[in-house]
């Protein structure tokens, strides 16, 4: 498949995401993630922190997602997750300082407001 016809899947998640047809947002994340969209593994997982408040899936997801396209902002949720849910700041410091190793700002960023 096309890699355009991918991102359309992917995006047509996002869409059903904003319009809160989460259903129809998940069927097509998993398409998109079957038809190897690695980054609909961040979208997914984002639906699962946020609507399904299934913290250990979305974990899971944004995992997979850094290890099949190194993304960090996947790093960043992970992060996010520590400290929010799991009041765990030593491991979202971790994340975000891997992260702002390899080169994302808004690690930095996080780590000087809120982990003086």
């Amino acid at each position: 498949m096309e890699k355009g016809n991918i991102l359309a899947i992917n995006n047509l998640g996002v869409l059903y995401d904003r319009n809160k047809n989460y259903k129809k947002a998940r069927e097509y994340y998993l398409m998109a993630i079957n038809k190897k969209c690695s980054f609909a593994y961040n979208n997914l997982g984002n639906l699962y922190e946020d609507i399904y408040q299934d913290y250990e899936k979305a974990k899971e997801l944004y995992s997979k997602c850094f290890k099949e396209t190194e993304n960090t902002e996947a790093l960043i949720c992970i992060a996010k997750l520590y400290s929010n849910y799991y009041s765990d700041d030593e491991k979202a410091k971790k994340y975000l300082e891997k992260a702002m190793k390899l080169g994302n700002v808004e690690a930095r960023h996080i780590l000087e407001c809120h982990f003086k």
